[in-house]
């Protein structure tokens, strides 16, 4: 198992975002502890979605958690892909906050700051992406460097992978003496307003040593298939919480896929234990129970990529979506 800690952004919305860092292994890998290809995906770069709203022609929050394990290439340059039909908001006026990013160094240090409009006319000679660009946004974390974004909606060949592109540079861990290992990039954004099965991508250039070297650049996917509800449920039976649950995902398969539960103890939820998803997207879990406790469900796919990358390195990794249920509370009865 590897030593990841899976760190989130959550409660984007309101402009509050509060950073959680649960001691979790590896992500997917520390969910599902028996399965090997799980295993596996420890010691995989990867990214995972994170959704406020997982509805049609919603306004809301979406964190983009990219990661990379010990022993790889530090981040160079990323270059993410907007899924055709997700609106940006571009218009909106310079110095408008329309996010969140977080900057997190090897040791566990994160680097927190705001994500704002900025003026495409200043940045048009950046030696990142030079040119004259739709937007701009720049991401300033604190203790660091602030990095441009520059957005552009896709053209050619590209229109394949996304409706827009946003391109970011990173500074070497010699230049910056940061040594990150992942970035949240938490974006105020509006959903689709057509169901359909929504891919995330993110083209990583790693470092060679203090120099970005586009030949070793890899993708990673996430998919979203919109609309989608993951409901919760919970009752209490002889000393046990029994709770049900529905996956219902109209755009995609909701059967085969991996639910987390999570419990309550002592103030904060901790991961408990998984489930795969039956025929109809619903799934069970019975917890042994002394006190009156609350749960919620979490989805949390993880698998190889299942079509061909025109990223020199290839496709690593493609997750789903990480939506929640609502909170359940399942009541011990009183004894008489």
């Amino acid at each position: 198992m590897g030593s990841r800690r899976r760190r989130s952004l959550i409660g984007m919305a309101a402009g509050t975002v509060v950073v959680c860092a649960t001691l979790a292994g590896t992500g997917a890998a520390a969910h599902q502890p028996g399965s090997a290809q799980f295993r596996t995906a420890a010691e995989q770069p990867s990214l995972d979605l994170f959704a406020q709203s997982t509805a049609l022609a919603k306004f809301g929050g979406i964190d983009l958690e990219i990661f990379r394990p010990a022993l790889t290439g530090q981040f160079a340059q990323f270059s993410i892909f907007v899924p055709t039909g997700f609106d940006l908001g571009l218009s909106r006026a310079v110095g408008t906050k329309v996010g969140t990013l977080v900057a997190w160094e090897a040791a566990g240090t994160p680097h927190l700051g705001p994500i704002t409009v900025d003026d495409p006319a200043k940045h048009t000679a950046d030696q990142c992406s030079t040119g004259t660009h739709q937007a701009v946004w720049t991401l300033a974390p604190a203790g660091m460097t602030s990095l441009p974004a520059y957005i552009d909606r896709t053209s050619a060949s590209e229109t394949a992978l996304g409706g827009y592109k946003i391109v970011i540079c990173v500074p070497s861990s010699a230049t910056s003496g940061l040594t990150l290992d992942q970035f949240d990039i938490a974006l105020n954004l509006t959903n689709p307003s057509s169901a359909g099965f929504y891919m995330w991508r993110v083209f990583v250039t790693p470092y060679l040593g203090t120099v970005a070297n586009p030949s070793g650049a890899y993708e990673l996917r996430s998919r979203e298939p919109l609309p989608l509800s993951l409901s919760l449920r919970g009752r209490y039976l002889k000393g046990r919480a029994v709770l049900t649950g529905r996956l219902v995902t109209p755009s995609a398969p909701s059967s085969g896929l991996f639910i987390d539960l999570y419990t309550e103890r002592s103030g904060r939820f901790v991961y408990t234990t998984y489930m795969k998803t039956h025929s109809g997207g619903r799934f069970s879990f019975s917890r042994r129970i002394r006190k009156t406790t609350r749960f919620y469900a979490e989805i949390d796919s993880y698998r190889g990529c299942q079509e061909a990358s025109v990223a020199p390195a290839g496709c690593i990794s493609e997750t789903m979506v990480s939506a929640s249920s609502p909170n359940v509370r399942v009541r011990v009865p009183k004894r008489r």
